[in-house]
């Protein structure tokens, strides 16, 4: 469930995406293949009396008690999204490991528009990879890399994180901070760090704008704050501890 508004219109944005996925061990017992669905609905909405328009501006001046002549029917619209995945993880040598994945975003080219016209939203594709690193006993240096294609647009993001285990190590259950720093090509430098207390994770980010506009924004960018917690839906069965997350990031 996430949730975001911007703006001066109050662009807004709900979305409830629950998720499934099917995870297979193969014959080495290190390596798995994932495959993933993710679909829900998405309500999205606007405020247009915080906008103003061009004919409320009068000799260059604008005066807000210009009424306008432009009208909104719909200032709220609610669509179906879908979206699904596969990945192959593993281990290479001893402690080290690797994911690798794709997944499209949006295959069903939902209608996006408020308007009566057929804007679709285009497919997205994301390829990502990860690699864990052991550097130590209680010690994980870790590398993200993702890249992601919409229509005429691409984006890359890659990165580093380092991660320290704080006393005892139980598996899925321990306490550690890590820290690192996301680059997203072309457009920010992303610092980040994230407590790990037993399930609950916290995590903190800044986007820092190196972009063109970087002359407007002064390098300001947003704050980001993450939490997640893991086996809130646990089932207990004889199975379960065959199967195991060979790359917990």
């Amino acid at each position: 469930v996430t949730s975001d508004k911007a703006g001066d219109s109050k662009l807004g944005r709900i979305q409830v995406m629950p998720a499934f996925n099917y995870l297979k061990s193969l014959n080495d017992e290190n390596s798995y293949i994932a495959a993933g669905f993710m679909g829900g609905f998405v309500q999205s909405s606007f405020d247009p009396s915080g906008l103003t328009f061009n004919d409320q501006f009068q000799n260059g001046q604008f005066n807000s008690n210009n009424a306008t002549a432009q009208t909104f029917k719909n200032t709220n619209h609610t669509y179906f999204d879908a979206a699904a995945g596969i990945s192959y993880s593993g281990m290479i040598g001893y402690g080290t490991k690797f994911y690798v994945g794709g997944a499209m975003y949006h295959f069903n080219k939902p209608k996006v528009s408020f308007f009566d016209d057929e804007l679709r939203l285009k497919p997205r594709t994301v390829i990502n990879a990860g690699l864990n690193i052991p550097t130590g006993d209680v010690n994980n240096f870790y590398i993200y890399g993702d890249y992601i294609v919409q229509g005429g647009n691409k984006q890359a993001l890659m990165g580093m994180m380092y991660s320290l285990i704080l006393g005892d190590y139980v598996e899925d259950d321990k306490v550690s901070i890590s820290f690192g720093t996301f680059y997203r090509w072309g457009d920010a430098i992303v610092p980040v760090t994230k407590l790990e207390y037993h399930r609950l994770s916290i995590g903190l980010s800044y986007d820092a704008n190196i972009s063109k506009l970087s002359a407007a924004s002064q390098y300001r960018g947003g704050f980001e704050l993450t939490a997640s917690f893991k086996s809130f839906l646990n089932i207990r069965n004889s199975s379960r501890d065959k199967v195991k997350c060979p790359v917990q990031f």
